[in-house]
């Protein structure tokens, strides 16, 4: 598709790039929830040409539109791209687009049915690249529909879509867990919360998903999950966790300039002293040791694979192998052992 009147062509090795998992609609998590308030909310995405998830990080926003997407897959063809940080060339990001699309020997201008363009990550594209998507909405006319999921606001093409009621916004409280939904998830670890506990335990995380998931590691298979949701929703829970853990990380949220604490939390050691942790079958190698620390901060397999620039399918096999070598069956137990043998920080 021209950019600035060219149109960019992808040398053969660039297109070779595109095997890899940036351009695969992401897999679902372990435990998916279905959230038939919001996957109805965005089927309203035809309406409009382009569509907004705008939320900090950890508020499920890939995991919806991945969700949503596999359920449209059999009537409605999307294309797929996480933008990497290195794709502040607009030629780069719009090269990609170009490449995939040639492919299905699909052309932009000339779309014979309806196509979903998903940008995943498109807080780190600069104001040039984001000024050539009207290009491409025109170039795609009615058939085309753009998804930008983003943590910060893109000013330049959003405002005017905005102001000419063609935007469909899902936001921060639209994502967030209502009190039924964290019910739901925690019945999928195992635990069946009461409605007071439920009630609390959304009310302390604000339904914040990655608030939410973490507490559902620590019900996971409880007898007395009512109790344990008590101490979470202590009121020096979030702070007690954040100083523990070193992890105040602030993102800008648009507008208001809003600061959101992203929370990377432990789960608590236990209260009496432990035996020695046995020693390991074999040494992690480097790559293992970074995913392992990915894991410590409830990163998912598809936020991994998008860190460390792998494939899903890479992580996985990392994730095996430690799993293995630490004499375990779940990554929250990788963390807790890779913490008592120091392979990751306390």
């Amino acid at each position: 598709m021209p950019t600035d009147g060219v149109t960019p062509t992808a040398t053969p090795e660039h297109a070779a790039v595109l095997d890899d998992s940036r351009f695969v609609v992401p897999s679902p998590p372990q435990r998916l929830l279905e959230r038939p308030r919001l996957t109805a909310l965005l089927d309203r995405a035809g309406e409009v040409p382009l569509t907004l998830v705008s939320a900090p990080a950890g508020s499920g926003k890939t995991t919806l539109v991945a969700d949503w997407a596999a359920r449209r897959s059999a009537t409605q063809d999307t294309l797929w791209i996480t933008v990497e940080r290195s794709a502040s060339d607009h030629h780069d990001l719009w090269a990609d687009v170009e490449e995939c699309l040639r492919r299905d020997e699909v052309t932009l201008g000339r779309l014979s049915q309806p196509l979903t363009l998903v940008l995943d990550g498109c807080e780190v594209l600069s104001p040039a690249v984001l000024g050539q998507l009207e290009l491409v909405l025109r170039r795609g006319g009615p058939r085309l529909h753009v998804v930008l999921l983003t943590r910060v606001d893109p000013v330049p093409p959003v405002n005017g879509r905005r102001r000419g009621g063609a935007l469909l916004e899902v936001r921060s409280a639209d994502l967030a867990f209502t009190e039924e939904e964290t019910r739901r998830l925690v019945a999928l670890a195992g635990a069946e919360l009461s409605a007071g506990a439920a009630h609390a335990l959304t009310a302390r995380t604000r339904g914040w998903a990655a608030g939410v998931r973490f507490a559902t590691t620590v019900l996971e298979g409880c007898e007395e999950p009512d109790a344990v949701v008590r101490h979470l929703t202590a009121a020096s829970w979030l702070t007690h966790l954040l100083e523990e853990e070193g992890a105040r990380r602030y993102v800008p949220v648009a507008p208001g300039g809003t600061r959101v604490v992203t929370l990377r939390p432990r789960i608590p050691a236990p209260r009496s002293d432990p035996a020695p942790p046995a020693p390991i079958i074999e040494q992690l190698t480097a790559r293992e040791l970074e995913v392992l620390e990915c894991l410590s901060e409830l990163l998912s397999t598809d936020e991994i694979a998008t860190t460390m620039f792998v494939s899903v399918n890479t992580v996985r096999t990392h994730v095996r192998s430690i799993l293995r070598k630490l004499s375990v069956s779940r990554r929250n137990e990788a963390v807790r052992r890779g913490r008592a043998l120091g392979l990751v920080g306390a």
